[in-house]
């Protein structure tokens, strides 16, 4: 599923007309159509974050969303990039793990010893 396509679902769960959510988020509705139909790349970090509280997004679709914008702009997904620029731990864990490069299985494993620590086993958390 592509960015735009992923926004109309959730604009329309949401019971919001693309007109109101435009004028919610300071812009044209012919933008936000045209994003919805994927004739224009994903909108910058601030909008899309812009638009997921405008729709009161669940942190699920929030992720959902923010990884979707940023795979289209071959970008990272603002909210881990915010973590990283913020961390200094997590750079220099980011830089051991491309170091390692041990594989995604070593990862995932790791991942979700991780997660069951934090968060009652929810990799998506």
């Amino acid at each position: 599923m592509k960015f735009g396509e992923k926004l109309r679902l959730l604009r329309k769960e949401n019971d919001i007309s693309l007109r109101n959510l435009a004028e919610m988020v300071k812009k044209t509705p012919a933008y936000l159509s045209d994003v919805e139909k994927c004739k224009t790349k994903a909108p910058c970090k601030e909008l899309v974050n812009n638009l997921i509280s405008n729709l009161k997004l669940k942190e699920e679709d929030s992720q959902a969303l923010l990884e979707l914008a940023a795979d289209e702009r071959s970008e990272i997904p603002a909210d881990i990039y915010f973590a990283i620029i913020n961390n200094s731990s997590l750079k220099k864990l980011i830089r051991t793990v491309v170091k390692i490069d041990s594989g995604n299985s070593w990862w995932d494993e790791f991942t979700d010893i991780l997660m069951s620590r934090t968060h009652g086993g929810s990799k998506d958390a």
